[in-house]
C-alpha cells in the first residue's frame, strides 16, 4: 500500500508535473532499467579506484615538506633572534621599519591561515572518503563503520576520538592534524613574535685614553676648587665628574667611533686604571691634660705622636678633623714638638667627637669622648669596567680586577698637597683665583641645626654632607671612622678629575659597546612548541598518505554530487530494494536495521559500473521485532533539525558573537578612558597568550561553526533548488559542493546564484582573516598614565613676621668663613657651571609654594606630578648707563642721606683700596645705603664696570658703564610639574604678576626681604686689576653665561649694559629664588591653607588595539551577526523527512541513508509528471524510458492535516 507521505507528495507534485510534461518528453538520455535483484558474481579486476588530489602523493609529501619547511623557517628566524638579540632591530618602536611592524603584526597569522585551509582540503577529504574506503574493502564493512558514517559534519574536536574507535585511521591523523592546526598552531602563530628590549655587544676602537698629571703640575691643581665641586656632589646632588664615583676614579678612556646609532643610550667596557684611596683608623689614647676643670686632653697616636686638644665645654657636642699641617685656616695641626714628622704621621689625621656629661656639684662637665687616628693610602689597579657612553659614569658593579691592586706612590700621586687641602680648606701655597674658589667653602649654613659647635672643621661638612644621622650616632668610633672613610674617598675621585691630561702613548684600544635596540623577538618557548606540533602535523601527514595509499577505492569518480551518488547506487539493485523496504522509517530504526549489515562495493568490468553489494546478518526476525524496527512513521513528516541548524544554537551563536563586539567595543572605551589597558603580567609569555593566544582562538572557534554550516548547507543547497522546482541539473543533482572546503566554494556558489551560501562560505572565509585580525588587535607601548590625588600645603603663600625681621640676623649667626651669606651662590654655582639641578620646587625664574605627598603618594623614579601652586620671585629691574667718563668727585656726604647710583660708584670705583698697574679693569656691585637713617635706598643695586690706563692713578681717565637695578617682587599662580624629587620641571603662569601677597603687611616683608638678597651681592670691596679673575660673585656669574672673560678683561672695552641686562636680570632671578627656598622658615607655617589635588603622571607600558586589528575585527563580527542572523532566521528550509536526517539530503552524506533517499526518489518517480531532471532507472513493476523529476513544495501541516483526515476514516 502507498505511504500517506508518498500520496501527498504525489498529489501535491501532479500539476506542476503537467505542465513540464512535453519539456520531458523530448529528453534523449535513456535510463537502462535495474538489473534483477538476483545475486550475481561480479567480474571484478585489481584497480586503482577514484581517490581525492588532496589525498595523492604529491600532494601529501608537498604537505609534508611545507609543514617542515615552516618548522625550519621558525628555527631559524628562533636562531637569528637569539644570535642577533632579535630581528629588525631599531633604536625604538617608532624607528623600527613598518615592514618589520606589519611582518611581525600580520604575517604569521596569514601564513597559519592558509595553511589551515590547506589542511582543511585535506582533512574534509579524508573524512568523506572513509566510507568510501571502508566498501571497497575485499570483505566490505558493516553499516555503522560505513554507509552510516558522516565525519565531516561531526564537530571538528570529537572526530579523531570517534575514528580511533572504529579504527578509521586517516580520519584520525588528519582529523587530529586538524585540531592541532585549528586550535593550536594558528593561535600560537600569532603570539610566536613580540617586540622587546634587546641587548647588543659590538667591538671599537679607543682613541684616546687619560692619565695623571706629572707630580711638579699637581699642586696647583689641588685647590679649593676641588672641595667646592665635592660640596656641590655631596650636598646638593651634582653628578661625579666622568669615570668617577663615590668610592673610586677610573682613568678616562675614548671610543674612536660608538658603532650605536646615535639615539641610543650605550656602556663602552674596556680595561682602565682603577685608582681608589682607602683609611687605616685605630682608637687614639686619650689622657686628660691637667684637672677636670682645664678641659684639655692628650691624643696619642700610639707611634710616637701626642696632640693635646682643650674642649669647649659649653658645646653640646664637637667634632673635629686635625691635620697634620699647620695652616692660617685651621685652628688645630698635628704637626708640634711632640709629634715629629715622619713619613707616616705626616699623613695622619685625628678625628675628635666630643660632648660635656654633667658632673653633679661641680660646674665643671666631664667628657664623652671618641677619637681615631686615621691613615690614608692610595692605590692603583688595573680592571675591565663598564661605562655609561653619555654621562660616563661607571655602570654599578661591573668592575671587574684584571691585576693585584699595588700602591699609588708619591711620584705619582702628591698625596701631600691633597692632605693638605682636606685639614685646611684651602691649598698649600696660595695664589689668586676666581673669586669662588678663593675662599674656604663655607659648610656652617648646612651643618647649622646639628648642634655641633663653631667654627666646625673643612672636613667635618663633608663627613656629614649627605647623611641623615643623628649627631650622637657620631660617637661611635665604626661610623667616625666611616663618615670620614667615605668623604676621603668622595674627594679623592673629584681630586683625581682634576688631576687628567690625554696620554702620548695607548697600549690597549679594545673596547666593547654594549646597548638596547628594540626589535622582534622570537618567544623560544612558543618557538619550540610550535616546531613540536609542526613536527608532529608532519608525521601525521606521512601517515595519512601512508594509510590513503594502501586504503583500498573501487570509485570510478568523484562522489561529489546527488547525481554522482545516484550513479554510483543505481546499478545496485540488491541495495536499493534493501532500502525499498525501510522508505518510511525514521533514522534510528533505519540505522538499526542496517547496522550489522555488511556492504561491499566492487567495480563490475563487465557492465562497466560500480555495484554496492549487501551482505544480511544473522538476526532475530520474528515478526514483533521486525515490526519494531520497520515501524513506518506517519503519513507526513515533521522537516529534522539538527542541533546546528536550529534557531537556539543559531541566537546562542549570535549572543557569543554580540558578547565578542561588547568586549572589543568595551575594552576600546577602557583603553581611551585610561590611556591604554593595563598589563596583567610582565611575564612575556603569559602577556602573549593573554594579548595574542586568546583573541585567536575565540575566532578559530567561530570558524568550525561556519565551516560545519557551510558543510550542511551544501548538502542541503541541491535539495531546496529541487524543492523549488523546475531545478537546473547545474544547480541542483550536479552540484559539487561537498568536495571542497568551504573557503573554496565561494565562486562555484556564485555562478550558480546560491547567495545564502555564499554568504556562510565568505564568513567561513572572513574567519580567517579574523584570526589574522584579533591576533594582532593588542600592542604594547609606552604611555604616560595619569592619576589623581590630594597633596597638603607645607608652609602658606605669605611672609612670618618673626622671620622676615630676623632674617639678617640668622644669616650673619650662620656664617664662620665668610662675612656675606653664600649658600645660595654654591647652589647656583653648582647650576650653571656643572648643570646640577637648581633645588626641590624652585626654577630659574620661581620658588614655588611647596607642597608634600599624601600617604598615597609614593616617591618613584621617574613619576612627575602637576599641580596648580604660587611661585615667588624677584625682576632686578634694572636700568642700563650708557658707558661715560666717571667724574672725579670728593669724598663728603651726608650720611642721613640717600647716595646717589652715579655718584657713588664714581667715588667707590675711583677710590678702590686695591690698585694694579697699568692698563686695569674694575668691576663694581653695591647696594646703596646711608651711614645712618632711612632704608628706602636700600634698594637699589648699582653694577658697574672699568676700564683705565693706569690702575695706579686714582685721578686718571676712567671710562665706565652701568646698571641701576630696583629690585621689585613678583608673585602669581602657575601649573607647576615636578619630578618625584621635587624639582621643577615645567612651569605655566595662570594669573596676572603681582607686587604683593594677599595680607597686609606683604609690602614691607617683600621690601625687607629685596634689601638682604641685594646685600649678599655686594663686593667686599672694590679693586683694581690687571688680568681676567672675577672678584664677586655676580661677576664671576656673568661670565659663565657668556662664555667669556672680556667683561673682566681691561684690555677690552667696557661691556655694553643693554647686553649686560638680561643676563644681571636671569641672575638675580635665579638667586633670588634660591635663596628663597634654602630659607623656607621665611614663609608662614602655622596657616598652610587647603589641600590641593595632583596629578601624578607615570610612565607605562600598556596595551594598545590597534586601529587597523579593531575595525577589520568588529566589522567581521558584525557580518558575522548579520549572516547569522539571516540565516537561521529564514534561509534554510527543511523539506527532507527525519529518516534522512543523518543522510545526505541533510546531514550526514552517509551512504546507506543516500541509497534509501534513491529509493524514494524512484517509488516517486511512479507517480510523477515529468519535468527537467532526467534519470535512468527502472523498477521491476513499472519501466519507463525517460523520466523526469521534480520535488514539489508541501507544506508539512497541510500534509499532517491530510494524514489525520484519512486517520479518521480508516478502519
Amino acid at each position: 500500500m502507498v505511504s500517506i507521505w508518498e500520496q501527498v507528495a504525489h498529489d501535491v507534485s501532479y500539476n506542476t508535473a503537467v505542465e513540464s510534461a512535453t519539456e520531458s518528453t523530448t529528453a534523449e538520455k535513456k535510463y537502462r532499467p535495474l538489473q534483477s535483484v538476483k545475486r550475481v558474481a561480479y567480474e571484478e579486476e585489481p584497480s586503482d579506484g577514484w581517490k581525492p588530489l588532496s589525498l595523492s602523493t604529491p600532494i601529501l609529501v608537498g604537505v609534508t615538506a611545507l609543514t617542515l619547511l615552516l618548522a625550519a623557517a621558525i628555527e631559524t628566524l628562533a636562531q637569528r633572534s637569539k644570535a642577533q638579540g632579535g630581528l629588525a632591530l631599531s633604536p625604538s618602536l617608532d624607528d623600527m621599519p613598518e615592514y618589520a611592524k606589519l611582518s611581525y603584526l600580520y604575517v604569521p597569522n596569514i601564513i597559519a591561515v592558509l595553511y589551515s585551509i590547506i589542511w582543511s582540503w585535506i582533512d574534509l577529504d579524508a573524512k568523506r572518503m572513509q566510507p568510501w574506503f571502508e566498501l571497497s574493502k575485499p570483505e566490505g564493512a558493516k553499516a555503522e563503520d560505513s554507509i552510516f558514517l558522516d565525519y565531516q559534519y561531526d564537530f571538528v574536536a570529537s572526530v579523531p576520538f570517534k575514528a580511533a574507535k572504529k579504527k578509521h585511521w586517516p580520519v584520525f591523523f588528519a582529523g587530529t592534524a586538524m585540531v592541532i592546526v585549528f586550535w593550536l598552531l594558528t593561535p600560537l602563530q600569532s603570539a610566536l613574535l613580540g617586540t622587546s628590549a634587546v641587548e647588543q655587544t659590538l667591538q671599537a676602537t679607543i682613541e684616546a685614553r687619560s692619565q695623571l698629571r706629572p707630580l711638579i703640575e699637581q699642586e696647583a691643581l689641588l685647590s679649593p676648587q676641588v672641595l667646592n665641586t665635592g660640596y656641590a656632589i655631596g650636598w646638593l646632588d651634582q653628578p661625579y665628574p666622568s669615570f668617577t664615583t663615590s668610592k673610586y676614579a677610573l682613568l678616562p678612556f675614548y671610543l674612536e667611533n660608538d658603532p650605536a646609532p646615535a639615539t641610543v643610550p650605550t656602556n663602552w667596557t674596556a680595561e682602565t686604571t682603577k685608582l681608589s684611596t682607602e683609611l687605616s683608623c685605630w682608637p687614639a689614647e686619650i689622657v686628660k691634660d691637667g684637672p677636670r676643670s682645664k678641659a684639655s686632653f692628650h691624643f696619642l697616636n700610639g707611634q710616637g705622636c701626642n696632640v693635646t686638644i682643650s674642649l669647649n665645654t659649653n658645646a653640646n657636642f664637637t667634632m673635629l678633623y686635625i691635620g697634620y699641617s699647620n695652616s692660617p685656616y685651621s685652628d688645630y695641626a698635628l704637626a708640634n714638638p711632640e709629634c715629629p714628622k715622619t713619613s707616616n704621621s705626616a699623613h695622619q689625621f685625628l678625628a675628635i667627637w666630643a660632648t660635656p656629661i654633667p658632673v653633679s656639684n661641680s660646674m665643671t662637665p666631664d667628657f664623652n669622648l671618641t677619637a681615631l687616628y686615621c691613615q690614608p693610602h692610595y692605590y692603583k689597579q688595573k680592571v675591565l669596567v663598564t661605562v655609561d657612553s653619555k654621562s660616563l659614569e661607571p655602570v654599578g658593579d661591573s668592575i671587574q680586577a684584571l691585576s693585584r691592586r699595588e700602591l699609588l706612590t708619591e711620584g705619582e700621586f702628591n698625596s701631600t698637597a691633597f692632605e693638605f687641602l682636606l685639614g685646611n680648606g684651602k691649598s698649600q701655597n696660595v695664589t689668586t683665583r676666581d673669586w669662588p674658589f678663593n675662599n674656604v667653602v663655607e659648610q656652617q649654613p648646612r651643618i647649622n641645626d646639628t648642634g655641633l659647635t663653631k667654627p666646625a672643621s673643612n672636613m667635618v661638612g663633608f663627613a656629614l654632607a649627605g647623611r641623615n644621622l643623628a649627631i650622637t650616632d657620631y660617637s661611635s668610633s665604626k661610623t667616625l671612622e666611616n663618615v670620614y672613610y667615605d668623604a676621603h674617598q668622595h674627594l679623592f675621585s673629584v681630586a683625581v678629575d682634576d688631576l687628567l691630561i690625554n696620554s702620548t702613548e695607548i697600549s690597549n684600544t679594545t673596547a666593547s659597546v654594549r646597548f638596547s635596540l628594540q626589535g622582534v623577538v622570537v618567544s623560544r618557548p612558543f618557538a619550540t612548541t610550535v616546531e613540536c606540533l609542526l613536527g608532529i602535523v608532519a608525521v601525521f601527514t606521512v601517515l595519512v598518505l601512508w594509510f590513503s595509499r594502501t586504503a583500498p577505492s573501487n570509485l570510478p569518480m568523484n562522489p561529489s554530487s546527488l547525481a554522482r551518488h545516484i550513479d554510483l547506487f543505481r546499478d545496485s539493485p540488491e541495495l536499493l530494494l534493501a532500502f525499498q523496504t525501510v522508505v518510511n522509517v525514521d533514522e534510528q530504526s533505519l540505522i538499526e536495521e542496517f547496522r550489522q549489515d555488511k556492504f561491499r562495493l566492487v567495480f563490475d568490468y563487465s557492465s562497466n559500473c560500480p555495484r554496492v553489494s549487501i551482505d544480511k546478518s544473522q538476526r532475530d526476525d520474528s515478526s514483533e521485532s521486525a515490526e519494531r524496527r520497520l515501524a513506518p512513521q506517519k503519513g507526513y513528516y515533521e522537516p529534522v533539525r539538527p542541533w546546528v541548524l536550529k534557531r537556539w544554537t543559531g541566537s546562542l551563536f549570535v549572543v557569543v558573537l554580540a558578547a565578542g563586539i561588547t568586549g572589543i567595543c568595551y575594552l576600546k572605551e577602557q583603553e581611551k578612558k585610561l590611556e591604554g589597558l593595563y598589563r596583567p603580567s610582565e611575564n612575556f609569555e603569559v602577556l602573549q597568550l593573554l594579548e595574542n593566544y586568546i583573541p585567536t582562538i575565540f575566532a578559530t572557534l567561530i570558524e568550525p561553526l561556519w565551516v560545519l554550516l557551510n558543510r550542511m548547507l551544501c548538502v542541503l543547497q541541491p535539495f531546496k533548488n529541487l524543492w523549488e522546482g523546475k531545478a537546473k541539473p547545474s544547480i541542483s543533482i550536479d552540484a559539487t559542493y561537498t568536495s571542497l572546503p568551504p573557503q573554496l566554494i565561494l565562486f562555484r556558489a556564485m555562478k550558480s546564484g546560491h547567495f545564502v551560501l555564499v554568504l556562510v562560505c565568505s564568513m567561513a572565509l572572513l574567519a580567517n582573516v579574523l584570526a589574522v585580525g584579533l591576533g594582532s588587535l593588542f600592542n604594547e607601548r609606552p604611555m604616560i598614565a595619569n592619576y589623581q590625588d590630594v597633596s597638603q600645603p607645607v608652609f602658606g603663600p605669605r611672609f612670618d613676621n618673626y622671620s622676615v625681621s630676623n632674617f639678617s640676623s640668622s644669616l650673619m649667626a650662620s656664617l664662620t668663613s665668610s662675612p656675606i651669606y653664600q649658600d645660595h651662590m654654591y647652589v647656583a654655582l653648582a647650576n650653571m657651571s656643572a648643570g646640577t639641578t637648581l633645588p626641590a620646587w624652585v626654577s630659574q625664574e620661581y620658588f614655588f609654594q611647596r607642597y608634600k605627598a599624601s600617604g598615597s603618594i609614593q616617591k618613584e623614579i621617574g613619576n612627575t606630578y602637576t599641580m596648580t601652586t604660587r611661585g615667588f620671585g624677584a625682576n632686578a629691574n634694572c636700568t642700563p648707563i650708557a658707558p661715560f667718563e666717571l667724574p672725579i668727585l670728593n669724598l663728603d656726604e651726608d650720611p642721613l642721606k640717600c647716595r646717589k647710583p652715579l655718584e657713588a660708584a664714581a667715588i667707590d670705583i675711583r677710590n678702590a683700596g686695591t690698585r694694579s698697574s697699568g692698563v686695569s679693569a674694575s668691576e663694581y656691585v653695591k647696594t646703596l645705603t646711608p651711614a645712618n637713617g632711612p632704608t628706602k635706598c636700600e634698594r637699589s643695586l648699582v653694577m658697574g664696570w672699568g676700564r683705565t690706563l693706569n690702575g695706579s692713578d686714582v685721578n686718571g681717565t676712567v671710562r665706565a658703564s652701568l646698571l641701576i637695578c630696583r629690585p621689585i617682587f613678583e608673585t602669581a599662580m602657575f601649573n607647576v610639574t615636578i619630578d618625584s624629587d621635587g624639582h621643577v620641571l615645567s612651569y605655566n603662569r595662570t594669573s596676572k604678576l603681582e607686587r604683593t601677597l594677599d595680607y597686609p603687611d606683604s609690602e614691607i616683608h617683600t621690601q625687607d626681604l629685596i634689601t638682604q638678597a641685594n646685600y649678599q651681592w655686594d663686593q667686599v670691596f672694590a679693586s683694581w686689576h690687571n688680568d681676567t679673575l672675577s672678584r664677586g660673585w655676580m661677576n664671576y656669574f656673568l661670565m659663565l653665561k657668556t662664555g667669556s672673560r672680556s667683561l673682566l678683561d681691561p684690555n677690552t672695552p667696557v661691556p655694553d649694559p643693554n647686553e649686560m641686562l638680561p643676563l644681571v636680570e636671569d641672575v638675580y632671578r635665579r638667586l633670588y629664588a634660591i635663596l628663597l627656598s634654602l630659607n623656607q622658615q621665611l614663609f608662614d607655617h602655622n596657616e598652610v591653607g587647603k589641600p590641593i589635588t595632583v596629578t601624578r603622571h607615570t610612565q607605562e607600558i600598556r596595551i594598545f588595539m590597534e586601529d587597523a586589528s579593531y575595525i577589520i575585527s568588529l566589522t567581521i563580527l558584525a557580518l558575522n551577526i548579520v549572516v547569522a542572523l539571516l540565516f537561521y532566521a529564514r534561509a534554510v528550509s527543511f523539506v527532507l523527512p527525519q529518516g534522512l536526517g543523518l543522510g545526505l539530503s541533510v546531514l550526514g552524506g552517509t551512504l546507506g541513508l543516500t541509497a534509501k533517499y534513491i529509493w524514494v526518489l524512484r517509488w516517486i518517480l511512479m507517480w510523477s509528471v515529468l519535468t527537467r531532471h532526467h534519470f535512468e532507472m527502472g523498477v521491476d513493476f513499472l519501466a519507463v524510458c525517460a523520466l523526469d523529476i521534480s520535488l514539489v513544495r508541501t507544506s508539512s501541516s497541510k500534509v499532517e492535516r491530510g494524514y489525520e483526515m484519512f486517520r479518521k476514516i480508516s478502519p
